[in-house]
């Protein structure tokens, strides 16, 4: 098979410079795609191991997509008024929050 690309100058000049052109562009095409193909193997892979992970065992991936999405719909759809008071609730329990010592901690 034929392919026709085009190339800035200076790339082409330095594919050029090489004694087998097609040689060298076949084998950098290929190590291209070798690439790619591994980096999506490890996504997948990646992926595949998410059942091991104790939170997301025996669960349907698209069903806790779709609880994670109706849980942030929902908090968008809290009044305002009741947002703000959640907000004020959080910040108070937050100042009552005793700090702990420990070594080498600013409080030393």
């Amino acid at each position: 098979m034929q392919l026709a690309i085009e190339l800035p100058d200076e790339l082409g000049q330095q594919v050029l410079q090489h004694e087998n052109v097609q040689q060298f562009v076949q084998q950098a095409i290929e190590k291209k795609l070798l690439e790619e193909k591994q980096s999506s193997q490890l996504l997948s892979d990646l992926v595949a191991e998410l059942p091991e992970i104790a939170s997301f065992k025996d669960k349907d991936p698209l069903e806790l997509q779709s609880t994670l999405r109706d849980e942030a719909s929902l908090a968008n759809k809290i009044e305002p008024r009741k947002r703000e008071e959640n907000k004020r609730h959080f910040l108070e329990r937050i100042k009552k929050i005793e700090p702990v010592k420990t070594p080498y901690s600013s409080e030393e």
